[in-house]
């Protein structure tokens, strides 16, 4: 894929490539498609033909022996027999017998495929055949013969179903017609045909490589087919699925045409009605055969375009490689510009995109070459003005620097005494520091103070508060204590009222009881008052039952009680000493307050001196300070008039340094230039 990546040809030729091979995929898909329609169809309507002829030639074998038949029956000889001759002892009597014995041979000589000519005689049940001394069996009835049978019933020349002769071992059939008088048989007049004929026209159709016919017989029977041990064997009707149809069809006389598959085979038949038969022709073949030629044709077709796809990619080839050489001359040009060769111009003399392309080329190497001269000239001349810079800066740097030295003597004794007082202006804030500090914690010492008092007061009245609280707690603990006792004597009052219900229970029990007794004495009459009884002793045994549980839970009510009042007696004793406690702590917090007043007393007093201090100090600063101030001005000119100089004597060594730079820049920007050729 790389390969085929790195040329704009290659790109082009395989991407016509994939649309060729796209294009005549689909194409051959469609070809074969419709090549196999063709050819399926083609072999439809040539099977059809084909058994529509055969079944022609069959009938037409049959006619000529069917008018044959028809003829005899115009021999007034053999009608008069039939009617003269009623049993077999004088047949041979008969007056007409030799010459239609005679006449029969006559029948039989003229064609080949008759095996015997011959008169069915119904009265007698014999046979007068072309051989004199023919006799039937003894037991021979001609009238129990299905073939006759046949033939009277239908009262027409027919053809029988075939059947093998017992002397040659072949297939032969039988044409009959019957002859009747006042609707009594007299008998037939009959030929026996071998079918050697219709089986060499068989066996000479064939149709692709396997293709063959057979015939069928109106019953189903196969009459011929290819495979020998199928005659007279085998029976279409015994077939399933499609080809058990056809037969259907076959037999009804039909025409048509089926797709079947046999031992895991496709195949193709059409089939055709024998007329004056019953009989069918069917020829088939098998569908891989049929496109047997259609893939020749289809090979041949795929070859051609095969070599129709080479030969168009190689005349592409040749013109894509003709047409994009120009490239080769842009991109040799391109490289060449690369490598600094603004010289370089390419001669296209064409007006598509590859000569837009050189001409683009051209103008852009033009007018960089153009751009690229200028810049060579404005380096030349920024070299030359860079040179004469640095020498200037020189001699500036020079001049500054001395001017600079003679500064820096003044202010060194500048310098000096201005370093003298600020050693006593810093001596002096040392000591108003100090001062500050002082004073600050004087002031400190006040705040804290004044906090105090202010604690002190928060404390008595927080005191005060407790005192009210507890007083209310020690009330509401009183009332709480009398409505427990009250409490007490109710739980009291109420087991009083269970023991009644308790013993009334009791005694409703003993009455239900007794009821029970008088109802079990009075027998069936007192059976419901019985009931009755039982229910009620139920209802005081559970009454019984619940001021049991009424009387456990109103003692351990009382007991809850008793505890809850001894509780409360503790409580109100823990009361009074937190009062008592309170108290002293109030006593205590008064002491600490004339304390702290005295304390605050001593506080603003060193606060006061302090101020003072702080006064006179400040005054000596003010002195110091412009005494100071006069110095630093002294020494701050001088310093400035140094800290210029040396500005300016740098300031001149960076233009030095810049120019040194611009010129080494201009020349770097020389030689870069030189590398272009123009």
């Amino acid at each position: 894929m790389k390969w085929i990546r790195s040329s704009i040809s290659r790109k082009v030729i395989f991407s016509i490539l994939i649309l060729f091979l796209i294009t005549f995929s689909i194409y051959g898909y469609v070809l074969r498609t419709q090549i196999r329609s063709s050819f399926e169809k083609e072999t439809e309507a040539k099977l059809m033909k084909d058994s529509q002829k055969i079944a022609t030639e069959v009938n037409l074998f049959l006619e000529r022996y069917m008018t044959i038949v028809n003829q005899m029956e115009t021999n007034q000889d053999y009608l008069e027999i039939l009617e003269d001759i009623e049993n077999r002892a004088n047949k041979r009597e008969h007056p007409l017998y030799n010459k239609v014995v005679e006449q029969l041979a006559a029948i039989k000589n003229s064609d080949q495929n008759i095996s015997l000519a011959y008169l069915g005689l119904g009265e007698a049940s014999d046979l007068i055949t072309q051989d004199y001394d023919y006799d039937a069996d003894p037991d021979y009835q001609i009238r129990g013969k299905g073939w006759y049978q046949e033939t009277i019933k239908a009262g027409n020349t027919i053809v029988t179903e075939p059947y093998v002769d017992g002397v040659t071992g072949g297939l032969i059939i039988s044409v009959a017609k019957p002859v009747m008088q006042a609707g009594q048989d007299l008998g037939t007049l009959a030929l026996d045909i071998t079918l050697d004929d219709i089986s060499k026209i068989l066996s000479n159709y064939q149709v692709a490589e396997t293709g063959y016919a057979i015939l069928i017989s109106k019953n189903g029977t196969i009459i011929y087919h290819p495979n020998e041990e199928r005659v007279m064997n085998d029976n279409m009707s015994d077939f399933d699925g499609a080809l058990g149809q056809a037969a259907s069809s076959m037999q009804a006389g039909e025409s048509g045409l089926i797709n079947y598959e046999f031992n895991n085979e496709q195949r193709l038949m059409a089939f055709n009605p024998v007329a004056n038969s019953g009989w069918s022709i069917g020829t088939l073949v098998p569908k891989d055969e049929i496109m047997v030629e259609g893939n020749r044709i289809l090979f041949i077709s795929l070859v051609l375009l095969i070599g129709a796809v080479l030969f168009t990619t190689i005349l592409i080839s040749l013109l894509l490689k003709k047409n994009l050489k120009p490239i080769d001359k842009i991109l040799a040009a391109i490289n060449n510009v690369a490598a600094g060769d603004l010289s370089t111009k390419v001669d296209l003399d064409q007006a598509d995109e590859i000569g837009r392309i050189a001409t683009a080329l051209n103008q852009m190497t033009a007018n960089m070459r153009s751009i690229i001269e200028k810049v060579a000239d404005t380096a030349t001349d920024l070299s030359a003005s860079s040179e004469e810079l640095s020498a200037s800066g020189e001699e500036v740097a020079s001049a500054a620097e001395e001017v600079g030295n003679a500064i820096q003597q003044v202010a060194s004794g500048s310098e000096e005494q201005s370093a003298q007082v600020d050693q006593t202006n810093v001596m002096i804030k040392d000591l108003l520091e100090q001062i500050e500090e002082v004073e600050n914690m004087s002031k400190q010492m006040d705040t804290q103070s004044n906090e105090v008092m202010e604690n002190i007061k928060s404390g008595n009245q927080s005191i005060d508060n407790s005192v009210n609280e507890i007083s209310s707690v020690k009330n509401n603990a009183e009332e709480v204590s009398k409505t427990i006792n009250n409490l007490g004597e109710l739980s009291t009052q109420i087991g009083d009222i269970v023991a009644l219900i308790n013993n009334i229970a009791a005694q409703t029990n003993l009455l239900a009881l007794n009821a029970a007794i008088e109802a079990a004495r009075a027998g069936e009459a007192g059976r419901g008052f019985s009931v009755v009884a039982d229910e009620i002793r139920q209802l005081a045994e559970e009454s019984e039952n619940a001021t049991v549980q009424i009387n456990k839970l109103i003692n351990k009510i009382g007991a809850g009680v008793d505890n809850a009042v001894d509780k409360m007696n503790n409580t109100e004793e823990v009361v009074n000493h937190s009062v008592e406690a309170i108290d002293e702590t109030r006593n205590y917090f008064e002491e600490i307050n004339s304390a702290s007043l005295q304390l605050a007393e001593f506080i603003d007093n060193i606060s006061s001196k302090s101020e003072r201090v702080n006064l006179n100090a400040n005054k000596v600063e003010e002195v110091v300070n412009e005494i100071a101030k006069v110095s630093e001005e002294a020494a701050t000119n001088a310093e400035e008039v140094s800290a210029s100089s040396e500005e300016q004597y740098s300031s001149t060594e960076e233009i030095v340094r810049a120019s040194d730079q611009l010129a080494e820049m201009a020349n770097e920007l020389s030689e870069s230039i030189n590398k272009f050729k123009f």
